[in-house]
């Protein structure tokens, strides 16, 4: 069944005809308190308000998705903005981050004026429990979202009726994650299990519970630094990761990493993997409609006027581009195939997160795979939400269907790792295994069968038409299928839109096009079985070398999904992995790129958090600034 969130506004109209009609203090025409939340369905409508801040353009909708330099060290802003929070040269007049201030008060008022009308209906008192619950935990996730980039913010858990009330002082971030934490308990306690729910957009017991172990663990970490809040996040991923006491429901890790985004750009649910999501649904010429820019400006590039109404590949700003060391990261390996050489990796996951291609300079669909130069590195972008794979057509030049993850299980295993590490001061058994099952979905163990990575151009023969096909025939698997790229009658490229499953050797690679000729190649199949992901604890050492195994492996698996940078702060370890990679990226990369590393160079210690909104500051006497801004 499909639930599509769709936004609701409530209008204030005021008829201001003439002075008479301006001095009347009996508004003709207004939704207020009193004669709104009356029904449940008044109700359901204001809770989908809450809901609607997640999806809008101010934050996961557009400015988040890569202009917010979120990302941190995995990748840099490849446009020319020269300054901006998108660079890290940030102000406290930044519209993004003055937006995304907004949004968030925005939020938290809307969940305010729920709360304070819930009991006004007569009706089930398990389903406004299930509304007080959602509508508490949304509220709580917003302040989690204020105080991870800013820092003391005011907590306001009220309406405000004055309008000479304007004095909101800043409050501790030790209270603002105390009232957090205290609002997602109470909301766990209320909202249903993902079993009942079924879906990834609405909270469910399961995206409470994985919340909390992400509160917890920001909470034990730097700048609060209360590591009690360690055994906390364990209990709280513990919970999501065993059968849910209420059903018996079970999540679980989708086998092929793919699968996952796929799912995204094509409104399929999965919350077995994806425990919570923000829904975006159709295109922006669509008459209902609720699309936002993911895999527009997170996508693979593709921004030529040609694209704007390319049903293939959609159009992509393609903001994200990926750094060398965060590249490196997945491992590479070469094999030499006649005289060419290959360069893979045996981790699955890096050609799909980091885009081994880009659109050539026909614009035509055509993919360029680069060689893995640093240079060429740096070229490379977020892959993730591929806009080939969206169903929907025609395909609208900014918006698109595709939905984005809020919390996925892979980041549930790896957040309880990491707790059990810090409790037991080491790695155990049962933490080392959580990680694993990361590794191995990693690595395709979970799909038990041979992919086709490659296929290498033997011969490109002459008199190929444009229209020339590729057919992969035999090997023992099903599934992979490739396109031809054909330039002058030559077959000049062949590149993999499947990589199949099941292979157990080398399938046939036909090339069929009218008046074409002698074109060859050969298919070469991915070494998974003979590719080791698991560690041992033996392998792994102390609680400082699982740490940093941990760290690895959160980037490698949750690359691009907005929480590389508060990770990176609540390690410590912010200041110090920017700094590497400024000094990596200006000797290491190729003028084409290097010019772009002021997005690294920029930073200062003061980057932990944004300042406080100048506009905020001047219609509140009770803010002050953060240290540095």
């Amino acid at each position: 069944m499909k639930y599509i969130f769709k936004s609701i506004v409530l209008i204030v109209v005021f008829a201001l005809g003439g002075c008479k009609s301006f001095l009347d203090t009996e508004p003709k025409d207004f939704l207020s308190k009193q004669n709104y939340y009356t029904t449940e369905d008044h109700l359901n409508r204001a809770l989908i308000s809450v809901y609607d801040i997640l999806g809008s353009n101010n934050t996961y909708g557009s400015n988040m998705l890569g202009r917010m330099g979120l990302d941190a060290d995995q990748a840099f802003y490849g446009r020319n903005e020269k300054t901006g929070v998108s660079v890290y040269e940030t102000a406290a007049t930044d519209p993004l981050v003055t937006a995304f201030w907004q949004a968030m008060y925005d939020g938290i008022n809307r969940a305010n004026v729920l709360l304070e009308n819930v009991s006004r209906p007569t009706m089930n008192e398990g389903k406004r429990n299930t509304i007080i619950g959602e509508a508490k935990f949304l509220r709580a996730y917003y302040y989690f979202l204020l105080v991870t980039n800013f820092g003391d913010v005011p907590l306001k858990i009220k309406t405000n009726d004055s309008p000479t009330e304007t004095n909101f002082p800043r409050v501790s971030k030790r209270e603002i994650y105390d009232f957090i934490i205290k609002e997602m308990t109470e909301a766990e306690a209320m909202v249903s299990t993902a079993g009942k729910v079924g879906f990834g957009g609405k909270i469910s017991k399961s995206a409470v519970r994985g919340i909390l172990a992400r509160v917890c663990l920001h909470m034990a970490g730097h700048p609060v630094n209360d590591v009690s809040k360690y055994a906390e996040a364990r209990k709280w991923a513990k919970m999501v990761m065993d059968p849910d006491p209420a059903d018996g429901y079970v999540h679980a890790l989708n086998p092929s990493y793919k699968q996952i985004f796929i799912n995204y750009a094509q409104d399929l649910y999965d919350m077995k993997e994806s425990i919570w999501e923000v829904e975006f649904w159709g295109f922006a010429d669509g008459t209902y409609s609720e699309s936002k820019r993911v895999g527009s400006n997170n996508g693979i590039r593709a921004h030529h006027t040609d694209n704007a109404t390319n049903d293939l590949i959609g159009y992509a700003y393609g903001y994200i581009q990926t750094t060398a060391s965060h590249f490196m990261l997945y491992g590479s390996e070469s094999k030499t195939i006649g005289s060419v050489v290959l360069e893979y990796s045996n981790d699955l996951r890096r050609d799909w997160t980091i885009a081994p291609f880009y659109y050539g300079a026909a614009h035509n669909g055509a993919k360029v795979y680069p060689p893995a130069t640093v240079a060429d590195m740096y070229r490379r972008l977020s892959g993730k939400w591929r806009r080939e794979y969206e169903l929907i057509k025609p395909k609208s030049k900014n918006d698109t269907p595709q939905n984005y993850p809020l919390l996925r299980f892979s980041d549930v295993l790896l957040m309880f790792a990491e707790a059990d590490n810090m409790v037991n001061e080491g790695p155990t058994p049962e933490a080392v295994e959580a990680l694993n099952k990361v590794r191995r979905r990693g690595y395709g163990k979970n799909l038990k069968a041979e992919l086709v990575r490659n296929i290498v151009i033997t011969n490109q023969g002459t008199g190929y038409p444009a229209t020339t096909t590729v057919a992969i025939t035999g090997g023992g698997g099903t599934g992979a299928t490739a396109t031809a790229t054909v330039v002058g009658g030559k077959i000049t490229d062949i590149s993999i839109t499947d990589e199949g499953s099941g292979y157990t050797s080398a399938p046939i690679v036909t090339i069929t096009g009218t008046g074409g000729k002698s074109a060859t190649a050969t298919a070469v199949i991915s070494q998974i079985a003979a590719t080791k992901a698991d560690f041992t604890i033996a392998e792994i050492g102390t609680k400082a070398d699982f740490l940093k195994l941990l760290q690895d492996e959160r980037t490698r698996e949750l690359a691009f999904e907005n929480l590389r940078k508060s990770d990176l702060v609540r390690w410590g370890i912010f200041y110090q992995n920017m700094q590497n990679e400024a000094q990596d990226m200006v000797t290491g990369a190729a003028s084409t790129w290097s010019v772009h590393s002021r997005y690294f160079t920029n930073v200062r210690q003061k980057d932990e958090v944004w300042p406080i909104p100048a506009r905020e500051i001047g219609l509140n006497q009770g803010l002050v600034q953060n240290p540095g801004w």
